[in-house]
């Protein structure tokens, strides 16, 4: 089942601030995924707005990208 509308524009907005983030600390897609466990394909989903994150690599996400508290949520 596709997501309904709200779902997708959560989707979307999550990936835009993901990538806005990392890409403000100039750490590609590869490093990202390699420091939380994760494919640079899962992530380039999930900043596509295809695809959410676990609860734990979300967590490990928001350390790596130097956030005080999940802000993406």
């Amino acid at each position: 089942m596709p997501p309904s509308p709200s779902t997708k524009k959560a989707l979307l907005a999550f990936g835009a601030a993901l990538r806005k983030r990392r890409r403000d600390l100039m750490i590609s897609q590869t490093e990202l995924g390699k420091r939380v466990g994760v494919s640079s394909k899962t992530l380039c989903n999930v900043e596509m707005g295809v695809n959410w994150l676990s609860l734990p690599v979300y967590v490990a996400i928001c350390r790596e990208l130097k956030t005080i508290k999940p802000p993406l949520l």
